[in-house]
This record gives C-alpha cells, structure tokens and sequence, in this order.
C-alpha cells in the first residue's frame, strides 16, 4: 500500500499513493495549498482524468473546472472555481482564502493551479 502524508501548507513533497476509499491517487506534488487532504486528493483525480480525456489544456483546465463546479464537496464559499493548467506560466491572483491548490502532476510534466475567486 502506498505512503501516506499528512498535508501541511507549502509542503513541496510527494503526497500519498491512495486516498481515504484506498483508491489510487496519481503521484503529485503540492507547490501550496489551502485544501484539505481529501479535497486535495479529489482535485488531482479530477486534473488526471482530465488529462486522459482531454488532448488541448484549454479543455483539460474546463474539464477540471467542471468537475469542481459539480462536486458538493467543492461547493463551500463564494465565487466561481479557476483553473489554469500547463507546462509553465505565471500569473498573480487573488483569491478566496481556503479555496486554493497549486500542485503538479508527475505523470503529466504539468502544473495546475485550481482556486475560487
């Protein structure tokens, strides 16, 4: 069974193999996030299957996106959910506090920045 790790704030370390339901996560790495593990680990789910359904990163971050905007757990604050994926990029956002996630995605060479604003 894979590791486990304790989510901390601006923890740059790979996180765990599976989840709470023992279903396999992909292996990411958290750049900062607000999200609990749980939520943290729906969210790299979500960016994976995007990955595997979707061929431009436009659609992929869409894909992300929606899923977020249908899922209850994902429905707390106010805003709408932002999704930016790619390789590279920078940017300066601002955002609802509790509602962010910057992580990387090993398998994919790509980043995603998911957050409520």
């Amino acid at each position: 069974r894979g590791k486990k790790k304790k989510r901390t704030k601006n923890n740059f370390s790979t996180m765990a193999d599976y989840d709470e339901d023992d279903e396999r996560v992909p292996e990411y790495t958290v750049r900062q996030s607000d999200f609990p593990l749980a939520l943290q680990q729906k969210a790299v789910k979500y960016a994976d299957q995007g990955f595997e359904k979707e061929a431009l990163v436009k659609d992929i971050a869409k894909f992300i996106r929606d899923k977020c905007e249908e899922d209850e757990d994902f429905q707390n604050g106010e805003g709408a959910w932002q999704c930016i994926v790619g390789p590279k990029f920078a940017g300066s956002i601002t955002y609802d506090t509790t509602y962010m996630s910057f992580f990387d995605l090993k398998d994919q060479n790509s980043s995603i920045l998911l957050f409520k604003a």
